[in-house]
């Protein structure tokens, strides 16, 4: 089946494999859409009184649609004239397009009226088959949307273990030991005590 292109105000989905775009399909007709959003609230009981909340956390859009696909000549003939391709098993061939992408994990982009989805996946597919249904098949599809993360490692590095004794003060220098105190003979212990310089004429030789 070729690509279909996007009509506004009908729901189309374009099919992605590796990033890289896959196919599209348009419903023919969506008997219901449900969009669901619902997040998580983190509870915490007190002994009176409300809970206590101080956390949310959303979780990933739902989608829900109950689609309907015809094999009746005169809608395909309607449908050949839109999209340039007559196929007499369209129906068959749009349950096909969405089993295909639901076995193998494509992310989808829905396109609708009022929003548009992306980096959706198909999470359930339901097919009820009654006598009403006759050449047409109807199923209820429900996407939900995927969110990817990217792991980090973190490296540890531990410093190699230092020489053994107590750390050394940055900056510090080792202390010069002070000089032994030099003995005076008694003639200078004498000039001393009578408070004369030794630097005095007294003691130049004439």
């Amino acid at each position: 089946m070729g690509l279909i292109p996007f009509v506004k105000d009908r729901v189309t989905l374009i099919f992605f494999e590796d990033g890289f775009l896959f196919g599209t399909l348009e419903i023919d007709a969506t008997v219901s859409a449900q969009h669901k959003l619902h997040a998580q609230v983190t509870r915490h009981p007190v002994a009176k009184g409300a809970s206590l909340t101080d956390n949310i956390r959303p979780d990933p859009d739902s989608l829900t649609l109950e689609c309907f696909f015809t094999n009746r000549t005169g809608d395909i003939i309607q449908l050949a004239k839109r999209i340039g391709t007559l196929d007499f098993n369209h129906a068959e061939s749009a349950f096909e397009q969405l089993e295909d992408a639901f076995r193998k994990g494509r992310t989808i982009t829905i396109k609708m009226r009022i929003k548009t989805y992306e980096d959706m996946v198909i999470e359930d597919i339901g097919v009820p088959e009654t006598v009403d249904d006759g050449n047409s098949v109807r199923a209820t599809v429900t996407f939900t949307q995927i969110r990817t993360a990217i792991a980090s490692t973190a490296i540890r590095v531990q410093a190699k273990p230092t020489a053994k004794g107590p750390p050394k003060a940055a900056g510090a220098k080792p202390k010069t030991p002070a000089a032994p105190p030099q003995k005076q003979s008694a003639a200078a212990h004498l000039v001393d005590n009578l408070g004369v310089s030794r630097n005095s004429t007294l003691f130049k030789k004439p």
